[in-house]
């Protein structure tokens, strides 16, 4: 499960934020997916850098080629460009695990 926290306006606070990969296997345990929807969330909250941590978790460490660089270009940089693409990714043609862990090579 997740939780959410109800915090003051973004205008209110830091810019910056931080989280690590959700711990659990919520959306195939794909980390990219899980990354790509903080990355989202951290946009329409206003929040103007999110800081991933993908070994916040000792029990479950991440390995390099899970989580590779990205860079968002265009209509990626904002949130709603972003969740576009993701959706336009869900519904491409193959299963879902076979697009597991292709997320970043889609939005590049």
């Amino acid at each position: 499960h997740s939780c959410a926290l109800l915090r003051k306006p973004a205008k209110n606070r830091k810019a910056v934020d931080a989280t690590a990969n959700w711990c659990c296997d919520a959306f195939g345990g794909d980390k990219q997916l899980k990354a790509t929807l903080q990355l989202i969330a951290a946009g329409a909250a206003g929040l103007q850098h999110l800081e991933l941590y993908p070994n916040g978790y000792v029990d479950l460490p991440t390995n390099r080629s899970e989580l590779p660089p990205l860079m968002l270009r265009g209509r990626l940089k904002t949130s709603s460009g972003l969740y576009d693409a993701v959706l336009d990714f869900a519904r491409a043609p193959g299963h879902a695990w076979s697009k597991r862990g292709h997320l970043f090579e889609y939005l590049r």
